[in-house]
């Protein structure tokens, strides 16, 4: 998108908005794919531990949370995907 609007930098009132929405979602799908990734480890320590030691409840409500996060990464990837197609109209 930038090389769009380093070609038509006349418009870049339409370019910059979309450019700075584009910044802005793909910072938050980085940090939820960290924050799924530590929850992927933490559910397989917890997993592991519980299955020498305890049993599976705290397995279960960690999985519950990495569930939870993997919802808000396909939300956030469904905005992406809105900009994308929103730029692909104009």
């Amino acid at each position: 998108m930038t090389e769009l609007q380093n070609r038509f930098p006349d418009h870049s009132q339409v370019t910059q908005p979309r450019i700075d929405k584009w910044n802005r979602i793909h910072t938050q799908l980085t940090q939820t794919q960290k924050e799924i990734q530590f929850q992927i480890d933490r559910a397989y320590v917890i997993y592991k531990t519980e299955q020498e030691i305890e049993g599976t409840q705290q397995f279960t409500a960690t999985a519950q949370s990495l569930i939870q996060k993997a919802d808000e990464a396909l939300n956030i990837a469904k905005s992406i995907t809105e900009v994308i197609e929103e730029s692909a109209n104009y």
